[in-house]
């Protein structure tokens, strides 16, 4: 009888070749090998490819805030500049209806940051403005910011793709933003709150040479109730910098919105143009009014009664009759002349060139130290 080798013999081939290893408890040879490898760097290129495709489009989603942000630069104390570099969706604020605080930050917080409130809140300002020219023919637009309580000043650049480049100017202490406030003007949280700013404008010129400022009235809030679509003052001077080059144009674009005045008080809007005009633009049940003038403060001029209704006003008009050709530091003296000092106070002082797109402003009464902007500082 013949022996029986207990060993199975071997398999030949290369079938017999993965048996052998596997009877033998050998690893998958190195061509298997190099394909799961393969497999794997695949998968993980499309994984990273992923996460570029993503990081490229938040950083396409959130280039324009953080250019914004970054660019907030102090000029002095209490006065800052900052480039706004954001879509700031004034089509969408021109369609929503906002007529009062709640709306305006349902707006700036689904539009601006992300569906998250921000907390703005805008105050009427109360102030002093006029229109003249220089001894050079040069015509400036002059004003006076009065507020209740402190605030920085924020001037504000933008120049929005088919729309007009603009200064504007900004109390921050409206986002509990700036000295005295919650977050320092230039924190990384008060940067993000600006990004609020465009639509908390008090005055501004763009640079077609149209000028406009916000100034209250002694009377209670204005909520008209037509058939027009609403718009809230400080998104109207929005519009009117971004999109007006001329008073005729700001009229016709302000007639077609029933225009809701800030908190607290009615307001009215002094503007003025490149051509050397001014006036005063206020509504009264409804009706808007425009009133021709080169001085405006807080009293309703559409009744016609302008004599002892404010002192300011009258400083104001009795210096220009004695000086109807002032130069920028002149027009800085009266100012200095209507400024307040009580429970209301003179914040800032500006005089904006609309000859060459410029603006000098003056902070907290301190008319000796002039701070001179042209677009190239921001």
């Amino acid at each position: 009888m013949e022996n029986v080798n207990s060993t199975s013999p071997a398999v030949t081939g290369e079938t017999g070749e993965k048996e052998n290893r596997k009877a033998a408890g050998q690893k998958p040879s190195g061509k298997k090998k190099r394909g799961i490898l393969r497999l794997f760097l695949r998968i993980m290129g499309v994984i990273l490819l992923l996460l570029l495709a993503a990081a490229v489009t938040l950083a396409v989603i959130l280039w324009g805030r953080i250019a914004t942000a970054a660019s907030v630069k102090e000029v002095d104390r209490d006065i800052y500049t900052v480039n706004y570099q954001q879509d700031y969706c004034l089509d969408k604020a021109l369609e929503y209806g906002i007529k009062d605080q709640n709306d305006l930050v349902d707006f700036i917080s689904k539009e601006l940051f992300f569906g998250l409130a921000d907390g703005s809140s805008v105050q009427p300002p109360h102030c002093s403005a006029f229109f003249t020219r220089t001894p050079e023919g040069e015509y400036i637009y002059c004003r006076n910011a009065d507020m209740k309580g402190s605030t920085d000043a924020v001037i504000v650049y933008t120049h929005p793709g088919g729309g007009y480049a603009s200064y504007s100017i900004v109390a921050p202490a409206a986002l509990n933003v700036g000295r005295n406030y919650g977050f320092p003007t230039t924190s990384t949280t008060g940067r993000i709150l600006l990004l609020a700013a465009p639509y908390l404008a008090m005055e501004g010129m763009n640079e077609k040479g149209l000028a406009v400022s916000v100034l209250s009235i002694s009377a209670p809030e204005r909520h008209p109730d037509t058939e027009k679509p609403d718009i809230m003052t400080n998104v109207s001077v929005r519009m009117l910098l971004d999109r007006a080059a001329t008073i005729d144009e700001a009229v016709d674009m302000l007639a077609k919105y029933d225009n809701h005045s800030l908190q607290g008080e009615d307001n009215h809007l002094f503007i003025s143009d490149a051509s050397g005009r001014s006036v005063v633009v206020e509504w009264q049940n409804s009706v808007m009014n425009v009133i021709e003038t080169d001085v405006c403060t807080n009293f309703e001029l559409s009744s016609g009664v302008t004599e002892n209704r404010c002192r300011r006003y009258d400083t104001i008009r009795e210096q220009l009759a004695d000086n109807p050709d002032p130069t920028a530091d002149e027009a800085f003296a009266i100012l200095k002349s209507a400024c307040v000092y009580e429970s209301v106070y003179t914040v800032w002082s500006t005089v904006y060139h609309p000859a060459d797109f410029s603006i000098d402003i003056v902070y907290g009464r301190r008319f000796s130290d002039v701070h001179h902007l042209t677009r190239d500082d921001f």
